[in-house]
């Protein structure tokens, strides 16, 4: 394979949306959070509802999610942004990350792990599968329950390298299956 070509086509794959795991680490309750871009969410059209991420391997987030069986996962919206990134970049196994941001949460409603107050969205879930593929395993949970804002709608996205935006819609270009 072409690394070069490889790389370059690979950057047609922006915008991608940003979500952000909330699990719970059973051994001490702790919340943590981890935002996500390997993900999938089914759409209305498929039932049941479920929700599907790519983590790496040894991440802590996979080890919570494995021994609690339940995770939320959410879209932040764009006030989120530095929060959200800057719990990218420590790992709650090793500190409580959270007390060093303004993120706020909310109980669930039918799993342990709350939800991200002010975020677009909310999937609450149970963990139904997980497939090792090389360096990721994809963690597939199905939804539990919704929670969500009517007002705030706009994702965060990254526009590739260590750039974050909203999309606006400048085009419809077919409004029918």
């Amino acid at each position: 394979m072409d690394v070069a070509k490889t790389e370059k086509l690979l950057e047609s794959i922006f915008p991608e949306v940003i979500g952000a795991v909330i699990t719970v680490d059973p051994s001490n309750m702790r919340v943590n959070l981890c935002p996500v871009n390997f993900q999938a969410v089914s759409t209305k059209y498929e039932h049941p509802l479920t929700v599907c991420l790519g983590l790496g391997n040894n991440s802590y987030t996979l080890k919570n999610i494995l021994a609690h069986g339940q995770f939320v996962y959410a879209y932040p919206s764009p006030g989120q942004l530095k929060d959200v990134i800057y719990c990218g970049t420590v790992s709650g196994h090793k500190s409580n990350k959270l007390k060093d941001t303004k993120l706020q949460f909310a109980e669930s409603t039918k799993v342990s792990p709350p939800n991200l107050q002010n975020a677009v969205i909310n999937f609450e879930c149970e963990l139904q599968h997980s497939y090792i593929v090389g360096n990721f395993t994809l963690v597939v949970g199905l939804v539990k329950h919704i929670e969500g804002s009517l007002s705030e709608t706009q994702k965060i996205y990254s526009l590739g390298g260590t750039k974050y935006g909203t999309v606006i819609i400048d085009k419809v270009i077919q409004e029918s299956r």
